[in-house]
């Protein structure tokens, strides 16, 4: 889910840039919502694979290209669903 709002967020401003998007959606805690793409692929590279990082995954923006975060459960997916819909991102569960 995470990574189909952040799609949607970046297809829907495509001037939209990295620090932009860290100041609107930005994760507040100790782990990030979503990183630049080469440093997700250096993650993986040291056997935690924690980000979106196949070709289809990985969101391209103005400025970069970034991969989404894994590591979504009930602890900390409230937190994220709260920063969408203030900025305006309609979810509902299904």
């Amino acid at each position: 889910m995470v990574l189909a709002v952040i799609k949607q967020i970046a297809s829907e401003n495509p001037q939209l840039e990295f620090a932009d998007l860290q100041m609107k959606l930005g994760s507040k805690g100790p782990y990030e919502d979503f990183v630049l793409s080469k440093n997700a692929v250096e993650i993986a590279g040291q056997g935690y694979k924690r980000h979106f990082i196949n070709p289809d995954e990985l969101i391209k923006l103005a400025d970069s290209t970034i991969a989404v975060s894994n590591q979504w459960g009930v602890g900390n997916i409230e937190n994220f669903i709260d920063r969408a819909r203030a900025i305006g991102q309609e979810i509902t569960p299904v």
